[in-house]
């Protein structure tokens, strides 16, 4: 929901002073401020199932996952809070942005579905050190993963079936379908 009645700075430098003071969160796309909204259970739960699933699997390598908590700053003029990321190397532990995620994660929503099919879908894409972007339906068993291409470009890959696998290299992850959606009314 774009932010109404209130005066927030649209530059990305003086949002994130601005939103640092924040008893809320916001998120800045296309020269607009979004104030952020509650989820379902099911959005919380694939967004903890995923994020559990990569801690696992990136303990011991220079990779770590982050939740919700942390802001990613893109250059296409937007800050925000990706339901989960991966990013490699060292990090001091007092850092609230980020601009170097290698996988970022986002649980749609009914009611955020085109902001983040579109607008922030776009600001991912800007990234230069993103090579994944993984969205995630909550309602039915669909996984779609875009992975950049050498070339540029972006290959896209859904999963539908929850015995399936979904495989993302650098860095070296595997998925199951089943475990993502652990929890849900969709796996029995």
């Amino acid at each position: 929901m774009a932010l109404a009645g209130r005066k927030a700075p649209t530059d990305v430098a003086s949002f994130l002073a601005w939103e640092n003071r924040q008893k809320l969160r916001y998120e800045l796309i296309g020269g607009v401020v979004y104030a952020m909204a509650g989820g379902t259970r099911a959005h919380d739960l694939i967004a903890t199932n995923v994020v559990g699933l990569l801690h696992e699997q990136l303990r011991g390598t220079p990779c770590q996952v982050h939740g919700p908590n942390l802001k990613v700053r893109s250059p296409a003029e937007a800050v925000v809070y990706p339901d989960a990321f991966v990013r490699c190397g060292p990090i001091g532990d007092e850092v609230t942005v980020v601009d170097d995620p290698v996988l970022v994660v986002e649980v749609l929503s009914k009611r955020t579905r085109d902001y983040d099919m579109y607008g922030k879908h776009l600001a991912y894409w800007a990234i230069p050190s993103l090579r994944h972007l993984l969205l995630i339906e909550p309602g039915i068993v669909a996984v779609r993963l875009e992975s950049r291409q050498p070339d540029g470009s972006w290959l896209l890959r859904l999963f539908r079936d929850l015995d399936s696998t979904v495989e993302i290299d650098e860095p070296r992850l595997s998925l199951q379908v089943r475990g993502i959606y652990a929890g849900t009314g969709l796996v029995v």
